[in-house]
């Protein structure tokens, strides 16, 4: 299935776009009004061509989604024009259900109530913070975090105490994620051979090696020589 050209992969969804009967998700995952962001899947590899026709329509490509489709920002009164220009295979509602990654949907799958605990990660569709900002603080639940990606800016919440299910059915939300708080990373390895207990320089160092000094070869043409993080020390 992984090469069928009707398959449509998502991080928690395998969708067969020929069936003609839908895709059966619960009636609590399912958008009650138009989402405003559709997948729509080509009957070709995507071109050029294909994409005019989305901009054509009014649509906006957010992402890729694999086999041969595109997340789509578009009204659900420009969905029609684009259901019959030639080369589109199928369109499907962005349901809220395709949002949530598979942590947060075990949690909500065991009945059991959020943890007090719990921060989500929102990636929203891109211009769209400020209609995102008004309805969280609708739902009664608090911004903690900012941040942003290629796809869109992202908004660290915690949630209300009616949960984070809500959150998923926000037509400005495009993706929604249990959030893990940034950890500085040290030296697991030598933690793992004995080096040392805790991970930090010791004396005992094989020939005294501490990792300064090291020169290191970044080639690639597409970074910043004029960053300041490659200046000289004390430059």
């Amino acid at each position: 299935m992984l090469r069928d050209d009707h398959v449509i992969h998502l991080a928690n969804a395998l969708i067969d776009s020929s069936l003609k009967e839908g895709v059966a998700i619960p009636p609590e995952w399912q958008t009650t009004a138009d989402p405003k962001a559709y997948i729509i899947q080509s009957t070709r590899l995507l071109d050029a061509d294909f994409r005019s026709k989305i901009a054509a329509a009014g649509g906006q490509i957010i992402s890729y989604i694999p086999n041969n489709a595109y997340l789509v920002r578009i009204d659900g009164s420009s969905v029609a024009t684009l259901a019959a220009v030639d080369g589109v295979q199928a369109i499907l509602p962005y349901e809220p259900y395709y949002k949530v990654d598979e942590q947060l949907l075990k949690l909500a799958a065991s009945g059991q109530s959020s943890p007090p605990e719990l921060t989500v990660k929102l990636v929203l569709f891109p211009n769209e913070a400020a209609q995102a900002d008004e309805q969280i603080k609708q739902a009664g639940a608090e911004i903690v975090g900012r941040d942003s990606t290629p796809f869109g800016p992202v908004l660290v919440v915690k949630p209300s105490a009616d949960g984070w299910m809500g959150l998923a059915k926000m037509d400005s939300v495009q993706l929604v994620e249990h959030y893990v708080r940034r950890q500085l990373a040290n030296d697991l390895v030598r933690v793992a051979v004995g080096e040392t207990a805790n991970g930090q320089i010791g004396t005992t160092n094989y020939l005294g090696l501490s990792g300064t000094n090291v020169i290191v070869s970044l080639n690639d043409s597409g970074v910043d020589a004029q960053h300041p993080d490659f200046a000289p020390q004390g430059v």
